[in-house]
């Protein structure tokens, strides 16, 4: 479809993540893009509670916490597309939500206005993203871990000829993520003012905890960072903060069963996607725990947004199920007409059969 010149989106990806949701769009003429989404917050309270029967308490009353992520959705998605979304929007969830909490927002989306969304567990994006950039080959068994704002987690799948299977349920995720590993960056910078932290001043505390997100953004890339604070100044290296990660870090990701297994039973790919996917040391640890270097994406935080993409895509040119089902498998795709791999079915819960699809080609009709 077009609009003068323009070639519209033929689909959209959404990554259900806290604390900002990410969009991307299939065009018809080309591979998923990341799309700018003013104020889409997700509120990490609301997500986790989705399914949960006692609802949220606000200024309006008790509300489902389903609603607040559904309404919350649909205006990032009205914001980043004013000119109108398309009919074929897929959302990408966590690996651990069951039936019963896909369900719950399926049914939040569309009494918002988004009727029939797809819903994927975030490992199939993620690894349908990374075989259309010929990242990933069949076959070979894939852990993907997730080191996210709040909380840890992985699954694994299976990369084999034709499709690609979840192997068991994914372990609960453990409650430690990016926010964690901020918080001991505060601590390095607290050590070195002179006064406690106690001492200090609401609005200045507020400040120092904003600096230091900001600052971990820039330790990313960069062996230092400084911050003013008041009339001192606080100068934090990456290598220090990658020592007061070491312990932690060590903990979580190589705590995970699914890590564990990948060194055990010889697992051919592992990647490391999420929020947290930059921290110093995470890349050391999870490949000296699974013993193999992982796959880190280019963007880890856009990366399930624009495979979510790449499924709704390859989705639009199927049927839609009678019933809103969870929609976990996928097909194979090429890029620039070479053979991609295959996509990826998300683990998670026991759930409705579905229906394959078909990661669309770089270039090709979406």
């Amino acid at each position: 479809m077009q609009r003068g010149r323009e070639v519209l989106p033929a689909a959209v990806g959404v990554d259900l993540a806290a604390p900002v949701l990410a969009l991307a769009r299939c065009r018809l003429d080309g591979s998923p893009t990341v799309v700018a989404a003013p104020g889409a917050e997700c509120s990490p309270a609301a997500l986790a509670r989705v399914g949960d029967p006692v609802p949220v308490w606000t200024v309006d009353g008790p509300v489902p916490a389903a609603d607040l992520v559904a309404v919350r959705l649909v205006a990032a998605l009205d914001a980043a597309l004013p000119d109108g979304r398309p009919a074929d929007v897929a959302v990408a969830v966590p690996a651990h939500w069951a039936d019963h909490r896909r369900g719950s927002l399926a049914t939040a989306l569309d009494a918002a206005g988004l009727p029939a969304p797809r819903l994927f567990g975030r490992p199939l994006a993620v690894v349908a993203q990374l075989t259309f950039d010929e990242l990933l080959h069949p076959p070979a068994d894939v852990v993907v871990v997730e080191l996210g704002d709040r909380e840890t987690s992985a699954a694994r799948v299976r990369l084999a000829d034709g499709a690609v299977a979840p192997v068991g349920l994914p372990s609960a995720p453990v409650p430690w993520g990016a926010r964690d590993a901020e918080d001991a960056l505060l601590a390095l910078a607290l050590a070195q003012l002179p006064v406690p932290e106690g001492a200090l001043d609401e609005p200045t505390a507020r400040a120092l905890r904003l600096d230091c997100r900001a600052a971990a953004e820039e330790l990313a890339t960069s062996p230092a960072a400084g911050l003013a604070v008041g009339a001192d100044r606080v100068r934090l290296l990456r290598s220090e903060w990658a020592d007061a990660l070491a312990g932690p870090l060590a903990a979580v990701l190589g705590g995970l069963p699914e890590v564990r297994a990948a060194r055990r039973e010889g697992h051919t790919a592992v990647v490391l996607t999420g929020w947290g996917a930059g921290l110093p040391g995470a890349v050391e640890v999870v490949s000296e725990a699974a013993d193999v270097v992982p796959v880190v994406p280019a963007d880890p935080r856009t990366v399930a947004a624009r495979g979510a993409a790449l499924l709704a895509a390859a989705a639009a040119e199927r049927p839609r199920p009678e019933a809103v089902a969870p929609s976990d498998e996928a097909r194979p795709g090429r890029r620039g007409g070479r053979r991609a791999g295959r996509g990826a079915v998300g683990p998670g819960e026991p759930r409705q059969a579905a229906a394959s699809t078909v990661v669309p080609a770089s270039g090709g009709a979406a």
